[in-house]
C-alpha cells in the first residue's frame, strides 16, 4: 500500500514528497510489462504490478495468492502520479514527470483493455477473479443448504 502514504498529500501542498514515487512507478511498469505477457497473455504495452513487490520490483505474484492476486495495485500506484502533477506547479522543469506519468499511466490502461471482458448481454466490462486483503471471505465446501 505505499500509495497510501500519498493519499491527500497534493491537496495539502505536499505534491513535492511524491518525486521518489515517480522514479519507482516508471521502474515498476517496466518489469511489469513481463508479468502482463506471462501471467495474461498481454502485449508488450500493458504492464501489472500485484499486491506486493519489493527492491526487485518484480510485478509478478510474490507472496500467497489470497493477498497479492489484485491486478489493480499497479494502476493504483499509477494514479499516485497523476494525482501529483494535479496538485503540482507545472513548468518545463516537470516536463519529464509529465511524459513519464502519461507513458505509465498508457501502459496501465493498456492492461486493462487486454485484461477485462465484455459481457456480451450486458456490454459491461468485467475483470477476471481478485483477491485483497482489505476484502477476505470465507469458502465453504460441501454445504447442502444455507439456513
Amino acid at each position: 500500500n505505499l500509495q497510501m502514504m500519498y493519499w491527500g498529500t497534493g491537496t495539502v501542498g505536499l505534491a513535492a514528497t511524491h518525486r521518489p514515487l515517480v522514479p519507482f512507478v516508471k521502474s515498476l511498469s517496466r518489469v511489469g510489462r513481463v508479468a502482463a505477457q506471462r501471467m495474461y497473455n498481454c502485449s508488450a504495452d500493458s504492464w501489472v504490478a500485484h499486491g506486493n513487490t519489493d527492491h526487485t520490483l518484480d510485478g509478478s505474484l510474490r507472496a500467497e495468492s489470497y493477498w497479492v492476486f489484485c491486478a489493480t495495485c499497479g494502476v493504483w500506484a499509477a494514479l499516485q502520479l497523476f494525482e501529483n502533477l494535479l496538485y503540482s506547479r507545472l513548468d518545463s522543469t516537470r516536463a519529464a514527470d509529465i511524459v513519464d506519468t502519461l507513458s505509465v499511466l498508457r501502459g496501465a490502461v493498456r492492461f486493462f483493455q487486454e485484461y477485462t471482458f465484455v459481457d456480451p448481454s450486458s456490454g459491461i466490462r468485467h475483470t477476471g477473479p481478485g483477491t485483497s486483503p482489505e476484502n477476505s471471505y470465507l469458502v465453504f465446501r460441501n454445504v447442502t443448504s444455507v439456513g
